[in-house]
């Protein structure tokens, strides 16, 4: 009796972690990239759930930098065939001319 309490706590403890993750992982995939998992451990759980939360803080970066990037090209075409009057490209995250992110490329 007591090595099935036992047994069932120990897997409630990778369960519920587990459980969560892949909740975490439904909501990135439906885009949602402000998602964070509560880390509730510090064992291989815990570092599962630390390097998702990573990979997702490095998804978010790489998608804004790539938004930038389309936004800085797409209005470099638009400024080549004279539709532009200003001369800086727009700022990433307005849209409008001003300060903006250095894309390399």
């Amino acid at each position: 009796m007591f090595a099935s309490l036992v047994a069932i706590r120990v897997s409630r403890n990778i369960i519920n972690p587990i459980e969560k993750l892949s909740q975490g992982a439904k909501k990135i995939a439906e885009g949602d990239m402000e998602t964070k998992v509560e880390k509730l451990s510090s064992d291989e759980i815990g570092m599962l759930v630390d390097a998702f939360n990573q990979m997702v803080a490095n998804l978010k970066d790489s998608r804004e930098k790539l938004v930038a990037a389309e936004r800085i090209s797409a209005w470099r075409k638009h400024r080549k065939k004279g539709g532009a009057r200003n001369k800086e490209p727009p700022d990433a995250h307005t849209g409008f001319p001003g300060k903006h992110v250095k894309v390399q490329g």
